[in-house]
């Protein structure tokens, strides 16, 4: 029995002892081999590529304008040199020059042309940024016919002129149009400023535009004038004219703003002078 004891004693310490070298040859711990491997972590997806921002500039920023438009339409009515009508019933006013009105011989030159040019033709409008209207409702617009800019072609003849008021336009456009007015506007010749109309009145011929000698007081030419010219201001008393053709026959056109006789309903194109 001690044998057999001693025997097992034994074998125990060269199982042990064979262990521990084989532990200290492959380096490992029993302890740690015996544990499970810790788990490998999983691969995280891939994030969703975002899309680029847009670079960033430090560009001044403008203020917000009515931007300029263009349209292409035909031209239905002459009014005169500087105004005209569409179809739809609009009433376009060209941006930059200013025309003899049509009652005066100057005005229908520029009447005439501008039919030349606009009547039943397709043309161009192109409005100025934050201009739309005037006062009377007429759209405000740069114009071109098929042969070039009508301001231009219209600003070069002495029935018109580069607007004097205030102009919508661009200053280069208004420049553009100065350097190429070299004969301003001569309309008709223009007749004596008078607080008061005159019970004797003198004509302009349209053709040579030589004013017709007054006729000497008392004489029966000067008080058929007076009852021409009395009658032709319409029982309005002076100072009062129902239409130009009554001013210019009472010998007081052109009529200025603050001048007996002026009101706006004579001054169609808004210039602060009536019956030009």
């Amino acid at each position: 029995m001690r044998r057999v004891g001693t025997w097992s004693s034994r074998r125990a310490l060269v199982v042990v002892g064979v262990c521990a070298v084989v532990a200290l040859l492959s380096g490992c711990d029993p302890v740690q081999r015996a544990a499970s491997p810790a788990p490998t972590p999983a691969p995280f997806p891939a994030a969703a590529t975002a899309p680029a921002a847009a670079p960033v500039t430090d560009a001044p920023v403008s203020p917000v304008s009515a931007p300029a438009t263009s349209e292409g339409v035909t031209v239905t009515h002459v009014v005169d040199g500087d105004t005209f009508e569409i179809s739809g019933g609009r009433t376009v006013r060209v941006l930059g020059i200013d025309s003899c009105e049509a009652g005066s011989a100057a005005g229908a030159r520029a009447t005439s042309e501008a039919r030349s040019l606009l009547l039943g033709s397709s043309v161009s409008l192109r409005s100025e940024p934050g201009v739309d209207l005037d006062r009377y409702g007429r759209e405000l617009r740069y114009v071109t016919t098929g042969t070039g800019d009508f301001g231009e072609a219209m600003v070069t003849a002495d029935h018109t002129a580069v607007y004097a008021g205030r102009n919508d336009a661009a200053p280069t456009y208004v420049a553009l149009l100065s350097g190429m007015d070299t004969n301003g506007r001569v309309c008709d010749d223009p007749a004596p400023v008078r607080d008061e109309p005159s019970s004797s009145s003198s004509s302009s011929s349209s053709s040579s535009h030589r004013a017709t000698p007054r006729p000497a007081a008392g004489s029966p030419s000067a008080s058929s004038s007076s009852s021409s010219g009395s009658s032709s201001s319409s029982g309005g008393g002076s100072g009062y004219y129902k239409n130009c053709a009554a001013a210019r026959a009472a010998g007081a056109a052109p009529l200025h703003a603050g001048q007996a006789g002026y009101r706006s309903a004579l001054d169609r194109d808004g210039d602060g002078v009536a019956c030009e």
